[in-house]
């Protein structure tokens, strides 16, 4: 990595104070769009319907091989339901 230049160096350490995080830049993180992740449903998948709001779900093995429940579309169901809170389990 190329090293800044004298003059430059100095305005890296100027009296200005930090910046205090994202909300500073003007943005925050419900701004900011996550790309969506479709999951390919194996013709095996287990259908079932959701415990909380009766939608369809298709359970997946994921390549980490845990157990996922997606939508028709490949999405997470877990993105979508309205009830997920009540699903994940404390930390």
């Amino acid at each position: 990595m190329k090293r800044p230049a004298p003059a430059e160096q100095s305005s890296l350490f100027s009296e200005e104070p930090a910046s205090n995080g994202p909300a500073d830049l003007g943005w925050n993180a419900q701004s900011v769009a996550r790309p969506t992740l479709r999951f390919p449903i194996p013709l095996d998948a287990h259908v079932r319907a959701c415990r909380s709001c009766d939608a369809r779900v298709f359970w997946i093995v994921t390549p980490r091989g845990r157990k996922m429940p997606v939508d028709a579309d490949g999405t997470s169901h877990f993105a979508t339901c309205p009830n997920a809170a009540q699903h994940r389990g404390p930390r």
